[in-house]
């Protein structure tokens, strides 16, 4: 076990804490494939489509740090994900 305490989802408990738990477990970089069984969606999909946005940030975090690693080294192909999805939006 990864040590990664998540509430399991009861009716009972108030929804807000299972939201705030998947948010930090998503951060520290938890698979989505656990947090989605701890937090007892039936399916991946729901998981996906209600933290999809997390895993967005979280993404070009990494490629930002990418980046800026890879700029040390003088590496100039590099392609720049973050970069790249701001252009999508646009």
């Amino acid at each position: 076990m990864l040590g990664l305490s998540l509430p399991v989802s009861k009716p009972n408990k108030p929804h807000r804490k299972l939201t705030g738990a998947a948010f930090d477990a998503v951060n520290d970089g938890i698979e989505i494939y656990y947090i989605s069984k701890r937090l007892g969606h039936a399916v991946i999909q729901v998981t996906l489509s209600t933290y999809s946005h997390l895993l967005d940030a979280q993404r070009n975090a990494q490629a930002e740090k990418a980046m800026t690693a890879l700029a040390k080294i003088g590496s100039q192909k590099v392609h720049n994900f973050a970069e790249a999805d701001k252009n999508q939006q646009n």
